[in-house]
């Protein structure tokens, strides 16, 4: 039996439209018609310097370009009214002085993947040929400044379990440490050291820490550190962005607000260190916690495809 073909939508990241969907069953008010381009790897550009044995080059550098994304549609309606309705919804959602809108596929049985996109060309409006009252098929194109897809976000909890055995070496080390580490919740990573990141490229970790928790620290097995000095308090709620190198502190449920004490809480060898694809070690510190300490750590993977496995 061959698999459906995937659902493709274009979302408005306002929600004041609601998704359009371009679907292949030639019966709906948009049909994604065979021709689609730019849903798989991406465009690279490389930088190349003559190889010094003479034979052939070598790569300096590398730059992933943006995607060019192109939809053939077939829009039809009961009537020419409503066919320019179906039309005029394209131009609304797809509208880049709103800032563009998000392109999703679902495969069948598969996770959606997405990507912001503008508009580029296709809404001109020209009826000739192509145009017959009750239906309209055209070529959308669209362009994708950051070239990766987004899955869906993935989440990790770390808390501290009293009946666990700790992360640092036993004996004398553990009485006299002066931190005690989160132990990784074993319904989240079986290991409780090591963390496994689904994507094709790093991604960027958001960290979100619930107190009490003192002097924390997130390192991984390179060396690479992440430190906020003093107390998160009971039930106050820091989170790091690192890819947007945002801080904030929620106290009794409100955000308060942000000023340069926050950032100055970091620690000097502090690094808003990625996450590469695949397994990697991550140990967690600080002192004074209690089981209502928490540590989240969340990511959107990134993909070079809209299709999985492709």
């Amino acid at each position: 039996m061959a698999n459906k073909a995937p659902v493709v939508r274009l979302i408005d990241p306002t929600d004041s439209e609601e998704p359009v969907y371009l679907l292949s069953t030639g019966r709906s008010a948009f049909t994604l018609l065979e021709g689609v381009e730019g849903f798989g790897l991406p465009e690279f550009e490389y930088k190349l310097a003559d190889s010094p044995n003479g034979v052939g080059s070598v790569m300096q550098g590398q730059r992933v370009k943006e995607r060019e994304i192109y939809l053939p549609l077939h829009i039809q309606g009961k009537d020419q009214e409503e066919v320019m309705r179906r039309w005029g919804r394209l131009q609304r959602i797809t509208n880049p002085g709103m800032g563009g809108c998000i392109l999703e596929i679902t495969p069948e049985n598969r996770a959606p993947r997405t990507i912001p996109v503008l508009y580029k060309e296709g809404l001109q409006g020209n009826f000739g040929s192509s145009y017959r009252k009750i239906w309209y098929t055209m070529g959308l194109k669209l362009l994708a400044l950051n070239p990766y897809w987004s899955g869906s976000t993935q989440t990790l909890v770390w808390k501290t379990q009293t009946n666990s055995k700790p992360f640092i070496s036993g004996g004398a080390q553990v009485k006299t440490h002066k931190f005690f580490p989160v132990i990784l919740d074993a319904s989240a990573v079986a290991t409780g050291k090591r963390i496994q990141i689904n994507s094709d490229r790093p991604v960027y970790p958001i960290w979100s820490m619930t107190g009490p928790i003192t002097d924390l620290k997130i390192q991984d097995a390179s060396g690479r550190q992440l430190g906020f000095s003093g107390q998160i308090a009971p039930g106050d709620t820091l989170t790091i962005d690192t890819g947007t190198y945002g801080l904030s502190y929620v106290r009794g449920g409100v955000i308060q607000a942000s000023d340069d004490s926050l950032y100055s809480r970091l620690g000097d060898n502090s690094e808003m260190f990625t996450l590469p694809p695949g397994e990697s070690a991550i140990r967690v510190t600080g002192a004074g916690m209690t089981a209502q300490s928490r540590i989240e750590l969340s990511y959107t993977p990134l993909y070079l495809s809209g299709y999985e496995g492709a």
